[in-house]
């Protein structure tokens, strides 16, 4: 599993000259450090699309499976070692807490929370025991086809936000999205061969504030990531069979099962 939370704000362009201080406070736990630079690339109506490179620092942990990520518009968290949305919250306050006390964050602009499950089902196994047949699509022998890669989205809007789920198959050796790849943490992952065909449920939740934004407030932030995991939980558990929860080994709580 790989999740990551990111919470935009409005834009610092000072951010590069903080990062010593952000650092000293980051480092007994997060000792390892990346910098490098995204491009991002946006789309102009009115001419061609702009390109523009923005400084990236990374803070891991020794072993390579927790990351804070800070630019000059975002921090993020991501993990690539999950065990409960109550601990990756709190290294995301942490973060948030952190990062404000040193730069005095503006204004939330954006939330956003991920969630990449990959299903390989085991020996004697079919992908139809972990998966509601409305994802499965069409049937292959129904249809005269020898092999197939699945692919669908959904998408609509809840009270937290806007909710992307994509179900999407890989048979190259990926077990990620292409846009998550590569990825600079270590992953627990067991050895995908070529032609191996890896199921990924790619769930992808976010509120836009950019219209009416808000003053940071890390509280603010934590409270609204609760509200979009809930309904992230929700599109996880219409997707997946009991099968698959049991499997998993889901948590219960309130009477009901999660996985996240």
């Amino acid at each position: 599993m790989y999740v990551v939370a990111q919470v935009r704000f409005s834009a610092i362009e000072s951010i590069p000259k903080y990062i010593p201080d952000i650092q000293d406070v980051f480092r007994k736990e997060y000792p390892r450090f990346v910098k490098g630079e995204m491009r991002n690339l946006r789309l102009n109506p009115a001419g061609p699309p702009e390109m523009s490179v923005v400084p990236r620092f990374e803070f891991q942990n020794k072993e390579k499976t927790c990351g804070i990520v800070v630019q000059s518009d975002s921090v993020a968290v991501h993990v690539s070692r999950y065990s409960s949305f109550d601990m990756f919250c709190s290294v995301l306050e942490h973060a948030l807490k952190t990062v404000h006390s040193i730069v005095t964050l503006g204004l939330i602009e954006r939330i956003g929370l991920r969630y990449v499950d990959v299903v390989r089902p085991g020996k004697g196994e079919t992908l139809s025991q972990y998966l509601h047949s409305g994802l499965l699509g069409l049937n292959d022998a129904d249809v005269g086809v020898r092999s197939s890669i699945r692919l669908s989205v959904y998408q609509g809007e809840t009270e937290a936000g806007i909710l992307i789920f994509r179900l999407a198959q890989r048979n190259d050796r990926g077990f990620l999205p292409p846009d998550i790849e590569p990825s600079p943490l270590n992953h627990d992952q067991p050895e995908v061969h070529l032609g191996e065909v890896v199921t990924l449920l790619d769930t992808d939740h976010y509120r836009d504030f950019t219209k009416e934004p808000p003053d940071f407030s890390t509280d603010a932030v934590l409270q609204h990531l609760w509200r979009l995991h809930d309904s992230t939980d929700l599109a996880f558990r219409a997707a997946v069979t009991e099968f698959a929860l049991k499997a998993w080994g889901a948590e219960e709580r309130d009477g009901t099962t999660r996985n996240h």
